[in-house]
């Protein structure tokens, strides 16, 4: 007995010790457009979007233009991560703001039919000389936290061996608003993916393998995929609604 108790913690020893001598990486993501998904296969996996935004196809665009207002400080945000159960102990820097821009870009394009104004701060007129009514409304990002997890379910040493597993999520939070043309507010909300989870095989032997690193990027384009479509499909909705009392007035 005495000896299997001497043996358990010098095990876990010799697992920190293994872990703390791999080389520390660090990959830098960039926008990958291919690894969004299609309008199709985002709305199917989006549970929490609101039924209007999920019952309408993509297909189905507004004719109006819509604007888009991300500041500077936002596109250029960025995060690193924590220590992957890698290998090497990888650590994935996200452009998390630049891949929102292109979601938010490409979210937009894809409802709007007349196109997408981009901006910093919300007020088209004063950005860019365009006349009020340019636009119908402006969608504006005010906020972009993201965090992503690799959590060591299980780390067994044996001899040369090593059996581990591991859990990676990714989660991605924005804050929102629908303004005027003016850029005065309408209304705002916090759009949250959840965690969310890689659907690659962890075996580099397996068909469709992905490294860590990769998934860590491509969830974030998925997250902010899917929350943007909800967001712009939202938009769309509001306008239309809008536009719908006005005639009616």
């Amino acid at each position: 007995m005495r000896r299997l108790r001497a043996t358990i913690p010098a095990a876990a020893l010799l697992a920190a010790a293994m872990l703390a001598s791999a080389g520390c990486a660090t990959v830098e993501g960039r926008v990958d457009p291919a690894m969004f998904p299609a309008a199709r296969e985002a709305a199917a996996d989006r549970s929490t979007a609101a039924p209007s935004a999920r019952d309408r196809s993509a297909a189905d665009r507004s004719p109006v233009a819509i604007g888009l207002a991300l500041p500077a400080q936002l596109v250029a945000q960025e995060h690193l991560g924590e220590r992957l159960n890698d290998s090497t102990a990888t650590r994935v820097r996200v452009p998390i703001g630049r891949i929102v821009e292109a979601a938010g870009l490409r979210a937009l394009a894809e409802t709007f039919e007349g196109g997408v104004r981009r901006t910093d701060d919300g007020d088209l007129r004063a950005d860019s000389g365009d006349p009020a009514g340019a636009v119908a409304a402006v969608v504006a990002i005010t906020r972009i936290e993201v965090d992503y997890r690799d959590e060591l379910r299980y780390f067994v040493p044996l001899g040369p061996l090593i059996l581990s597993d591991s859990r990676l999520t990714l989660r991605l939070v924005l804050g929102a608003e629908l303004r005027d043309p003016a850029g005065r507010p309408l209304w705002s909300k916090t759009l949250d993916s959840g965690a969310i989870e890689p659907r690659t095989l962890r075996s580099p032997l397996a068909k469709g393998y992905e490294d860590r690193p990769t998934s860590v990027i491509r969830l974030a384009h998925q997250a902010a995929w899917r929350l943007l479509l909800d967001l712009a499909r939202e938009a769309r909705d509001w306008v239309e609604a809008e536009h719908s009392r006005e005639r009616r007035l």
